[in-house]
């Protein structure tokens, strides 16, 4: 990555070819972390599980490499083969996990019109198909697939849940992502524990899903209106949006490392809330793998650096994420001030002033790389503009 793309990344400028190449990037990781997954290891029962899905994953990749590509960047694939390499050569878990592969392979043979046959693992009364549905049926032995190479494998016995999808229409052109409640796969999202067989998985109701899309294509709209330059690599990046339960989650949004493009989110009650998470979250994920291409930490050190929006002290990868979500989203709120309708938008100068605060503290601290001082120096520069007509906080 150029030193004018990081630049223009840090002043909320994406360039059109940077998205691409995070999701290049992504996928390069994930298939070195499958590499370490599979390497070694004994005979178990998971592991010829997952050559069987590796070697069908490969015929997929004959025909439709396309397909291929688009699962090993799909947002469950990313923390699937996370927990997997980070764990291999010891954890049990992680060891239990490879199984899982199976049902990645199962799916892009689907999408690519291949014909297998191939047992795939249950995840409490369920059969998931990533990006397509799950099956629901009784807690028994993992189930056989066979697949003709036309449409959805039928089970008997079992009933088939297509997953459904969150849409909006931009004038750039529309947005078709994931609505992602099927039951959880490997990895660390928090409280995605595997359940057993004794639970039974149910989607989210209809109405609920329609409330999702309701606020989901409203949210997207007003975004294109008020930051298109923010809301067009969020429409081309943003992957899924995983519900949560309000009562449960310990989040009102959460982005997980390993998940490019998909956020977690206990549903807001209007559109602006919705935006705001959207594109906090999604600048987590663009950060993320920016971090992985070009190191902006030189010492991550203790969590002892004071953060402007949080009680307990952060590292300095925590605080150098929370101020670039901030900047974002303080740009967002101040520009959608009045023009929202009876929808209150929440005041940006504080979220501005968290942001060039956090600036200030990772600019003091000695941790960052060359590189990552210029990337916290254009995002303080961006801040400080980015006043509305107050008068600009000092630049660095």
């Amino acid at each position: 990555m150029s030193t004018a793309e990081l630049d223009a990344l840090a002043a909320l400028a994406d360039p059109p070819g940077v998205l691409p190449l995070l999701e290049r990037a992504r996928v390069s990781r994930n298939l070195a972390f499958l590499a370490a997954a599979l390497r070694g290891g004994n005979d178990s029962a998971p592991r010829r599980s997952a050559r069987a899905g590796f070697d069908l994953l490969a015929a997929v990749q004959r025909r439709a490499p396309e397909v291929v590509r688009e699962m090993l960047r799909h947002h469950r694939f990313g923390a699937w083969v996370a927990v997997c390499a980070v764990g291999a050569g010891g954890d049990p878990v992680a060891e239990e996990s490879l199984a899982h592969l199976t049902s990645f392979a199962a799916a892009a043979a689907v999408r690519a019109g291949l014909e297998f046959e191939l047992e795939l693992p249950r995840v409490g009364d369920a059969v998931v198909l990533p990006g397509l549905g799950c099956w629901t049926g009784p807690a028994t032995a993992p189930p056989r697939v066979r697949h003709d190479g036309r449409g959805t494998p039928l089970l008997d016995g079992y009933r088939w849940t297509p997953i459904r999808r969150l849409t909006a229409a931009l004038p750039g052109g529309g947005v078709d992502i994931e609505f992602d409640d099927l039951p959880p796969t490997p990895s660390a999202w928090p409280e995605t524990d595997i359940p057993d067989g004794s639970s039974g998985w149910t989607p989210w109701d209809a109405a609920e899903f329609d409330e999702w899309q309701r606020v989901f294509g409203a949210a997207m709209a007003l975004l294109a209106e008020v930051v298109p330059g923010l809301a067009g690599p969020l429409a081309r990046g943003i992957r899924a949006v995983l519900p949560r339960a309000s009562a449960s989650y310990p989040f009102v949004t959460s982005t997980l490392a390993d998940s490019f493009g998909a956020a977690a989110m206990v549903r807001p009650a209007d559109a602006v809330r919705v935006a705001t998470g959207l594109l906090h979250e999604f600048q987590h994920s663009k950060l993320g793998v920016l971090m992985e291409i070009e190191p902006l930490i030189a010492v991550e050190g203790p969590a002892d650096l004071p953060s402007p929006w949080r009680r307990e002290p952060r590292p300095a990868s925590a605080l150098l994420h929370g101020s670039y979500a901030h900047l974002a989203v303080a740009r967002f709120l101040r520009l959608a001030a009045g023009r929202t309708g009876s929808t209150p938008v929440p005041d940006a100068e504080p979220v501005r002033r968290q942001t060039l605060a956090g600036c200030d503290i990772l600019l003091g601290s000695g941790r960052l790389t060359p590189a990552g001082r210029r990337f916290v120096t254009f995002m303080r520069q961006t801040a400080a503009t980015d006043s509305g007509g107050r008068p600009a906080a000092r630049t660095v």
